[in-house]
């Protein structure tokens, strides 16, 4: 097929991208993203993980051809998107929390301005508006927003476009908990019924645990660590189960890992990681003999958080318990 669509089930084929910036007169430019390759199909969900420095936004950006790359390619729906961006740019929206707005104009007038340069009906976005609590600002004017208010808008502008793929970097950074949990509802059900595909840069591991299906790491170099499902990240923490404790006051590290040496500490709050029943149920009852330094456990099954925890912050030492 001759033009970007939704015929086709690849939606986006990166190979070999490399990204670089200048860095003055006669240094070697700064290599951020390192032959980076990968495929979606229609639908998939992707999140770009790792530690800071890495290159998420920049692949993300690269991706939106908001930067060109160095070398590689990028296919959307089999199209070159470097060659065809204008007709590519049609298909895809970039969210980002570095999208401002004429803080004069009300939100009515915002909406209507960006739906006449994108050529769509401003109602499209309506019932997202009404759904995370914003339609009410409707005839305000956004210097009244608050951060998590524009936050929903920028939102609310991509969804404006209708696009095919939707790259998202840190949208709801900024949101309180009820309006992340109505925009995470809402971005599941435009997957779930018009075939989304979704790349976001997130920090928050319930974001991408609730959204996404696959997960790309990346290195600290730009290179990729692995890309693999959420499903087989789980798998790999060799834990199924945490303890959360809060102290009264604060113990030797020593004393703490005398409960279980597969653990974190972080002053008067400790996580600790069981593999099975038996030695959950062997972690509390030692915290239930330290008594009254306990303030308060909690039982939980292992998260995506745990999974950041490892990747980017070290492993847990085993045995202890």
């Amino acid at each position: 097929m001759g033009q970007f669509g939704v015929l086709l089930m690849r939606a986006l084929e990166v190979t070999d991208l490399v990204k670089e910036f200048p860095m003055g007169y006669n240094l070697p430019p700064n290599r951020v993203i390192e032959d980076i390759s990968f495929e979606m199909d229609m639908g998939d969900r992707m999140a770009i993980i790792g530690p800071n420095g890495c290159g998420k936004t920049t692949l993300l950006k690269t991706l939106a051809t908001i930067y060109l790359p160095d070398s590689g390619s990028i296919k959307l729906f089999s199209q070159d998107m470097v060659k065809n961006r204008s007709r590519a740019r049609k298909t895809f929206s970039f969210v980002s929390p570095s999208l401002n707005f004429q803080s004069k104009l009300t939100l009515s007038q915002t909406i209507s301005y960006f739906a006449t340069v994108l050529q769509k009906p401003p109602e499209i976005v309506i019932p997202f508006l009404k759904r995370t609590n914003l339609y009410k600002m409707w005839d305000s004017r956004i210097e009244s927003f608050s951060e998590g208010q524009k936050a929903i808008l920028r939102l609310a502008l991509g969804f404006l476009k209708q696009p095919k793929i939707l790259f998202l970097d840190e949208v709801v950074a900024n949101l309180d908990v009820s309006r992340k949990e109505s925009v995470i509802n809402i971005i599941e059900e435009m997957e779930a019924y018009q075939d989304l595909t979704l790349v976001m840069v997130d920090h928050d591991p319930y974001v991408v645990d609730r959204l996404c299906s696959k997960i790309l790491v990346l290195k600290g170099n730009g290179t990729i660590h692995s890309l693999s499902s959420v499903s087989d990240l789980m798998n790999k923490l060799h834990y199924n189960f945490s303890v959360d404790v809060t102290l009264k006051s604060d113990i030797p590290d020593s004393k703490a890992l005398s409960i279980s040496k597969a653990m974190r500490k972080n002053n008067l709050k400790i996580r600790y990681f069981a593999e099975d029943e038996k030695k959950l149920k062997n972690i509390i009852n030692k915290l239930i003999s330290l008594g009254s330094i306990i303030q308060e456990f909690t039982t939980s099954s292992v998260s995506m958080r745990d999974v950041y925890y490892l990747l980017f912050e070290g492993g847990l030492d085993e045995g202890g318990v």
